[in-house]
């Protein structure tokens, strides 16, 4: 399958035990059919523990969580044990993919990096060229149905408004609301602050963040802030990256647009409250995504309400 990937995948690399968020903490991990008969036929000592952390017994197997919602092979130095062991190879196919994401056309497919990860939202929003999506095969030519082309081309037209440089990224955000008739207004944190409460949350840090949304000023906030511009510029095509193509699907391609400008909308509202060493635009970003984008009960929700 031909596959185009943005312009700063190949620069992600797992940092495994340097990482303050590790994926390995609070996820339930299914395992898929074909790394279930892997492990089902391993031997040994290591074989029985693997086998002994499954949960066989629900509708997906997966690993039993241990104190912490800790991964039974999460090592104390960070590490995985199964990759220790027996290679990368032996892993489940969410562990491999862990951040990608894929979207899927009829002749080719796109993969990104998924912004809850830390080292993928650092890389993500510190990118300083313009969002692109590349190639991975040289040879690289698809045809397109006509329902594919359709969204493909609004996509693009809006990659072309939020990449223009020559204005901010605010003003980019007041054209796309004018192109799609709705009220950029409308979509500011301290609005849509009941709809955030609302929605299922993770973390009790997010609920406070969230508690503590008031109005603010767009021209003194870190939005227009130039130092700031790529990373919201990134964070924008990132959002309409991912979520945009599945309007295909449902014909919410609104309510996503709109999801997309108030995620940075909120970002930069959180980032304007907040007095934190830790938490800059990064981990605001990458907080919002595995509170939000991560939840399909959410973004439902989300979607419904724009």
């Amino acid at each position: 399958m031909k596959t185009l990937v943005p312009n700063y995948y190949k620069k992600f690399r797992c940092i495994a035990d340097k990482c303050r968020h590790n994926c390995c903490v609070g996820w339930e991990i299914d395992i898929d059919d074909d790394t279930l008969g892997y492990y089902a036929d391993l031997s040994g000592d290591f074989g029985k523990k693997v086998r002994q952390n499954i949960d066989f017994d629900d509708e997906c197997p997966h690993f039993i969580l241990k104190e912490g919602d800790r991964c039974p092979f999460l090592a104390t130095d960070g590490l995985c044990e199964i990759i220790k062991r027996l290679g990368e190879d032996a892993l489940c196919d969410i562990c491999t993919d862990h951040p990608r994401f894929r979207n899927f056309f009829s002749e080719h497919t796109e993969m990104g990096l998924g912004l809850c990860c830390e080292e993928a939202a650092r890389i993500i929003l510190s990118y300083d060229e313009p969002f692109e999506l590349v190639p991975t095969d040289e040879d690289f030519a698809v045809c397109l149905d006509d329902q594919e082309k359709e969204m493909f081309d609004e996509r693009e037209e809006l990659f072309s408004i939020i990449r223009d440089r020559s204005v901010s990224v605010f003003e980019r955000m007041e054209r796309i609301a004018s192109k799609y008739s709705f009220e950029l207004q409308d979509l500011f944190p301290e609005k849509l602050k009941d709809l955030y409460l609302s929605l299922e949350r993770l973390c009790e840090k997010w609920t406070d963040l969230l508690l503590a949304i008031t109005s603010f000023d767009i021209n003194k906030s870190i939005l227009s802030d130039k130092k700031y511009s790529v990373c919201f510029e990134q964070l924008l095509c990132y959002l309409i990256f991912r979520h945009f193509v599945d309007g295909m699907y449902d014909d919410r391609y609104a309510p996503r647009i709109k999801f997309a400008i108030s995620g940075v909308l909120l970002v930069a509202n959180l980032c304007d409250n907040v007095n934190c060493a830790d938490l800059d635009i990064f981990e605001i970003s990458r907080m919002f995504s595995s509170e939000v984008e991560y939840s399909q009960e959410n973004l439902d929700k989300v979607f419904d309400s724009l």
